[in-house]
């Protein structure tokens, strides 16, 4: 580890909050920019399309292999730490597609004669609760993972982190 990024600096709450803030942005601009589906993107289990449930899953499979080898996870802790991946899913799958709902009443509140701003605020304040829902999913999902590794892999996740994704 470099003089700069030790692990201690930040520690696991250093890692809630990147968890945290990437789940609530994630959230924020996924109704902003008004694109249905889940996790659209361009790689391996996107190209482009909506991501269902089984997609998610194998990429999720695909993340915490990858995930655990930056952190020397035991085959044990691997499992664990799928099967807590395994368990948010479908709920963070619901989450979006209570977003995509919002993201219709703030289309079909901008296409009136007259916008209605009191609608837009509405599916605002519900997107804002989606976002704080999600972010407390990613959250008990982190603090369980935390539980499943050792001090030093913490460290060493914090640090992974950190270099990949800036300090």
């Amino acid at each position: 580890m470099s003089e700069k990024c030790d692990g201690k600096k930040f520690g696991f709450h250093g890692l809630v909050v990147v968890v945290a803030a990437a789940a609530a942005l994630a959230m924020a601009v996924g109704v902003a920019t008004g694109k249905p589906g889940f996790m659209r993107h361009h790689g391996p289990w996107g190209h482009g399309k909506n991501m269902t449930q089984e997609d998610l899953a194998d990429f999720s499979e695909f993340a915490v292999k990858r995930f655990s080898r930056h952190i020397d996870a035991t085959d044990q802790q691997r499992g664990a730490l799928q099967k807590q991946v395994d368990a948010v899913i479908p709920k963070m799958m619901d989450l979006h597609k209570r977003k995509d709902a919002v993201r219709q009443k703030v289309i079909a509140a901008l296409a009136q004669e007259k916008v209605d701003r009191a609608a837009l605020e509405s599916a605002r304040q519900e997107a804002a609760a989606l976002a704080n829902e999600a972010s407390g999913l990613i959250m008990e999902t982190a603090l369980a993972a935390s539980e499943i590794l050792t001090p030093e892999q913490r460290k060493e996740l914090v640090a992974h982190l950190e270099m990949t994704h800036g300090s």
